[in-house]
């Protein structure tokens, strides 16, 4: 009886733990040779397991943001280090996060947790040309075109999804095309 349950279960594993990707080429000529590109999927929120759990940090330092540009999963905590020798501050009134620490002494920090979807601009109010974008993303699925518009989403499990692209010069991300993942690969080019 245990190895016929043994035999089910091990037979049920592939279909539960299917992945598939989703690849393809994305038309950048419309776009500065400079612009981020994130693809992600939309229609699934992240699981408690999916979440990133590595340290997520910007760092400021020479009176910049780094990185300049950050993508994270809903529910990310990010820390802002003073790496710097002068104080920093770190500030945001945007929609999707508002936050702001005050006058921040070398060596200090502070974390914010992004529990909405959407783009983030940060500043320093003691330096007005440090600027960072966090792009905060719904799950897992998602990844940035190379210079060429080459992208590829990796381990997308079985569902129905909203393939969305956000582009780092626009304020919100824009529908690309409804997909179903079904157990094959999917290529998807976009001119």
């Amino acid at each position: 009886m245990k190895s016929s349950l043994l035999l089910i279960t091990l037979l049920l594993i592939p279909s539960i733990l299917s992945a598939e990707s989703i690849s393809g080429t994305i038309n950048t000529s419309k776009y500065t040779k400079e612009s981020t590109i994130i693809l992600f999927l939309d229609g699934v929120e992240t699981q408690h397991e999916q979440k990133q759990s590595i340290e997520v940090r910007i760092n400021r330092k020479n009176r910049t943001f780094d990185p300049k540009l950050l993508t994270v999963i809903k529910g990310t905590t990010v820390t802002f280090v003073n790496e710097d020798e002068f104080s920093h501050s770190a500030f945001s009134f945007s929609e999707t996060k508002t936050f702001e620490f005050g006058m921040e002494n070398p060596g200090s920090s502070g974390s914010v947790t992004f529990d909405k979807t959407g783009r983030v601009d940060t500043f320093c109010a003691i330096h007005p040309q440090m600027h960072a974008v966090i792009f905060v993303l719904p799950n897992i699925y998602f990844a940035q075109a190379d210079k060429n518009g080459n992208y590829t989403i990796k381990n997308v499990e079985q569902g129905k999804y909203t393939l969305k692209i956000w582009i780092e010069e626009t304020e919100t991300p824009i529908t690309l095309k409804e997909v179903i993942v079904n157990g094959k690969d999917l290529h998807l080019d976009f001119n």
